[in-house]
């Protein structure tokens, strides 16, 4: 393959300062099954998150849930107010 992308980079071929490269990163990838038993112990220890287990098998980010997305900010120091300071008492 590296005579093949030696030929191939040659002037005659690309303009120069391009060079060909062959990818075969897919066509050397484990199969499926085997993936997916190495992401779910990947994600068991802490070595990858969700996310990246979905970018490395091409897939596009999971829509966030309804309740993320309408879930209000923590108040900073525990509080409910969001001043800093513990809410009055109503009676």
């Amino acid at each position: 393959m590296a005579t093949i992308e030696q030929r191939l980079s040659k002037n005659d071929v690309l303009p120069r300062g391009l060079s060909a490269r062959f990818d075969v990163n897919d066509f050397l990838r484990p199969a499926f099954k085997d993936r997916m038993e190495a992401y779910e112990k990947a994600e068991a220890v802490g070595a990858m998150t969700r996310e990246e287990i979905r970018n490395a098998e091409h897939r596009p980010p999971l829509p966030r849930s309804r309740e993320q997305r309408q879930a209000p900010a923590p108040a900073p120091n525990g509080s409910s107010n969001g001043n800093g300071r513990e809410p009055a008492e109503v009676n």
